[in-house]
């Protein structure tokens, strides 16, 4: 009993541990950024990472969750402290905001009151560095004063809905701060200026002011107190305002690319600015405040697509500029943009970049995919600054019968890997593939398939072997949209058609395009792929079209005792149906599910089970409709099966995965503390109650329920 008790204390314990956060400062008191008079105490730095580290913790059951996986991720911002040298802080896609204390050794998360952790821009106070803004995707701004600890809504009554792409303060009047943003599905972008440090926002730029419709990228302070602001527009350059951003003028007199996406200069050469743009123009140069400009891209690559554009904040590196680009990784100059020159990551996509006030040597970039890295020696040489952080979207989860102890994980942006789970091991397994953005992978109980946006590998030995695709129109773009978003998160989605090499990024042109496949299904021979546009059919000679035009396949499951094919597929978000496809004809078989759509099928003793937005519903042959058996409130997207032991399934939503041990006949709940998403799962091989969960946020999950 005194074990038992002793037991419990030391539990009880760990756990007030976990939700606890242990750093940041005592925030500074600015009036105009207050929202209540009281603030909450922070404690000092140093406490052990351990405790607030961003994995989810399990509420519910008896279940241990650790994380696993190789190190990486993407992150959309980057910052450095005004007031420490020592202090970075970046803004992820899908996991929020992170702070490191140690120049990015070890980072924290700080995500108290986000109910968004999709991060598109981070701003610092230039006085009181405690005091941050966040952008979100979709959310608007939100504030804080304590470094991160804390977050409260800061958008106005103007901003909530709004993807927030840029935060802008002021440098010699910091209660002045200005926005650019867009609402979500709409070309519709607003400038948007606070003089209360964004407690009210006022719009003093519209999308719908240009003669066609356009949104915004960078909004730029001219840092000298001269009342001039500037910002960039996606297809209208660059304008300028000399009324402290109450009112702008187009200033693109020598710029034959409109396509601006960012601004720089700097205190110690006031005159000089720089723009970059990204259909091919590169970077412009003008000397006179954005009156007149002319190209300034010796030694850029011709393709260069310019993401950020920054200047040295050293004084003493007045004539020093930065360009990350999208995927000719990062060029510097040193001479005011006379010419450039690469200091590392080519063929890499940079969001963008930080330079330490203290150390000019010091440089921090947010990678798509590499995480945040660093260079101490001004680009010679770079380090991967993660710590332990797998801030990146599991696809496809697979295993080969001929490799029967290890586990086939896709990580979208950084390919296949192999894992071993009794050694922890992985191994990259990417010769062959043209792209590392896999998004779907698929065995078909001899290969393993991979897909990408544009293409299809099979796995022969150790390499890929490429596969033809044939051409078909588009299908239909939104529903495509919604698949990709629930395999990848919205801002993933949201940027790739927003940076398409045809820039078509809203629009679907009709041309015809290599199919977009969505899913697989195998029977002997046949290879079934769901697609944005309807069902094929692949056999060794020919691609087949088969049906169901211009719906968004989300899943298939073969019925090998009739052989059959069940499809679900959705037209719009609001249109959805299952099929079943039996000796070449459609049945909808959507009867039970009112409108619900279906994210996985799963034949499970001879039983066809469909988890969706309502949980998990069960087929009924005799009545031919569906039975809700299990209601999941957000619902569930992800079903898998283990195949040593198949009376033990396993399912997966947001924030939630339920337990089987009876073939689906009872199910237990388990939370987790975050609520990450798992779209894909599967058992760990010889191991009947351990998982691997596929996270959208934050990697790979190894969960055991001990029994």
């Amino acid at each position: 009993m005194k074990n038992a008790k002793l037991f419990t204390l030391l539990l009880t314990i760990m756990l007030a541990l976990a939700f606890f956060s242990f750093n940041g400062d005592t925030p500074y008191a600015l009036a105009n950024a207050d929202a209540e008079d009281s603030q909450p105490e922070a404690a000092e730095p140093g406490v052990d990472r351990l405790y607030i580290y961003s994995f989810p913790i399990m509420k519910n059951g008896n279940a241990l969750l650790d994380p696993v996986g190789p190190i990486g991720g993407t992150f959309t911002s980057v910052l450095t402290d005004p007031s420490d040298s020592n202090v970075v802080i970046g803004g992820h896609y899908e996991a929020g905001v992170f702070i490191s204390f140690n120049q990015g050794n070890t980072w924290y998360a700080r995500n108290n009151g986000l109910p968004n952790l999709k991060i598109q821009s981070l701003a610092i106070h230039p006085r009181h560095s405690n005091i941050l803004y966040a952008g979100t995707y979709g959310n608007g701004v939100f504030l804080s004063r304590d470094r991160g600890l804390n977050w409260i809504p800061w958008s106005g009554g103007v901003l909530e809905n709004h993807i927030i792409y840029d935060i802008a303060i002021d440098p010699t009047s910091p209660s002045v701060v200005y926005t650019t943003s867009r609402v979500d599905r709409s070309l519709m972008g607003y400038i948007c200026r606070s003089t209360d440090a964004g407690k009210t926002w006022r719009v003093v730029y519209r999308g719908d002011w240009f003669d066609s419709l356009d949104y915004f990228y960078e909004v730029e302070v001219h840092p000298s107190g001269i009342n001039t602001v500037y910002f960039s527009a996606h297809e209208h350059g660059f304008y300028r305002s000399v009324d402290n951003g109450l009112n702008f003028s187009p200033i693109n007199a020598g710029v034959s690319d409109l396509s601006a996406r960012g601004l720089a200069m700097n205190r110690a050469n006031q005159n000089v600015i720089l723009g970059g743009v990204w259909k091919g123009g590169g970077i412009y140069k003008s000397t006179n405040l954005g009156a007149s400009w002319q190209s300034s891209r010796t030694g850029l690559p011709d393709s260069a697509k310019i993401t950020k554009i920054k200047a040295d904040p050293n004084d003493a590196y007045g004539n020093r500029y930065f360009a990350t680009t999208y995927t000719n990784g990062l060029y510097v100059s040193e001479n005011s943009g006379g010419s450039w020159q690469n200091r590392g990551w080519n063929g890499s996509h940079i969001n963008d970049i930080a330079i330490s006030p203290y150390y000019p040597q010091t440089w921090f970039m947010a990678t798509q995919y590499s995480g945040m890295v660093r260079t101490r020696d001004g680009g010679a040489s770079w380090s991967t600054i993660m710590d332990d952080l797998r801030l990146y979207s599991v696809t496809g989860i697979q295993s080969l019968g001929d490799d029967p102890d290890a586990l086939y994980v896709s990580i979208y942006g950084m390919g296949v890997y192999r894992y071993v789970p009794t050694e922890n091991s992985w191994q990259a397994v990417n010769s062959g593939l043209a792209s590392l953005e896999i998004n779907v992978l698929h065995n078909d109980g001899k290969s393993l398939w991979a897909v990408a946006q544009d293409g299809l590998w099979r796995l022969d030995g150790d390499k890929w072997q490429s596969v033809i695709l044939p051409l078909a129109f588009a299908g239909n773009v939104d529903a495509l949209k919604s698949w990709q978003a629930s395999r990848l998160g919205e801002p993933f989605v949201e940027q790739a058609y927003r940076l398409a090499p045809q820039d078509n990024a809203l629009e679907n042109t009709g041309d015809l395009n290599h199919l977009q496949i969505t899913a697989f299904g195998s029977l002997g021979d046949l290879l079934y792929l769901g697609t944005d546009n309807g069902v094929w059919l692949k056999n060794a000679y020919r691609w087949t079209y088969l049906g169901l035009d211009r719906k968004v396949v989300y899943t298939m499951a073969i019925d090998e005792k009739t052989q059959s094919l069940w499809v679900s597929a959705c037209g719009t978000q609001n249109d959805c149906q299952v099929f079943q496809y039996f000796e070449g004809e459609w049945f909808e078989r959507s009867q039970g599910l009112n409108g619900a759509q279906i994210n996985q099928l799963l034949f499970a003793d001879e039983t066809l089970l469909a988890v969706g937005e309502m949980g998990i519903h069960r087929w009924d042959a005799a009545n031919k409709a569906w039975k809700l058996v299990y209601q999941v409130p957000d619902g569930l997207l992800s079903i898998t099966q283990n195949p040593n032991e198949p009376k033990q399934l396993l399912a997966g939503g947001n924030g939630i995965v339920v337990y089987s041990d009876d073939f689906g006949e009872n199910w237990q709940e388990f939370y987790t503390e975050l609520t990450w998403t798992y779209p894909v799962l599967a058992f760990s091989p010889g191991e009947n109650v351990k998982f691997l969960l596929g996270s959208i946020e934050s990697g790979p999950f190894i969960m055991e329920i001990e029994q």
